[in-house]
């Protein structure tokens, strides 16, 4: 026996819309928040070989301060370019293919792909105060194709903060 559901939207409640589109929401950028949590984290105890296999950059804690906590509010549109052989770009493809190609392999074709993520961030500043910071954080990862396509994983490549 099969039943047939004809459930129109107009017929769910609109508290059970809105929480199934916050969930949506916050699982969208499950990826870039768990990435951006090891770099908070691991600028703050200064861990430069954490900060070594997935970023180009630290939050300097007694420059920028210590992120406390963030929430993700928005994610830009993938940007793609293609890839080059500059210093920076095989700095990024090293670290983004890392866990992916067997060391030594380097130049390919294939693609720099970012993104920058805008993050509402609680920061505790060098002097003991905490404040509330927008903090702009440029994430890049590379994609090369071979007799198969390699997705590499982000990598933090900078951010800029502002705010108090």
């Amino acid at each position: 026996m099969s039943r047939v559901c004809n459930l129109q939207v107009s017929q769910i409640p609109v508290p059970a819309l809105i929480l199934v589109t916050l969930f949506a929401a916050s699982c969208s950028h499950r990826s870039e928040q768990r990435l951006l949590q090891r770099f908070f984290d691991s600028s703050r105890l200064g861990d430069q070989t954490a900060l070594g296999a997935m970023a180009t950059v630290i939050f300097e804690p007694m420059a920028d301060g210590v992120v406390t906590a963030f929430t993700i509010v928005s994610v830009d549109p993938e940007e793609r370019q293609p890839l080059n052989a500059d210093a920076s770009a095989g700095r990024i493809a090293a670290l983004s293919l890392a866990l992916r190609e067997p060391p030594g392999v380097v130049r390919r074709e294939g693609e720099m792909i970012s993104e920058h993520v805008k993050v509402s961030a609680s920061v505790k500043r060098p002097d003991g105060q905490t404040v509330q910071k927008t903090v702009s954080v440029i994430l890049a990862r590379v994609t090369v194709r071979r007799p198969r396509e390699v997705d590499g994983v982000w990598v933090v490549t900078g951010f800029s903060s502002y705010g108090r």
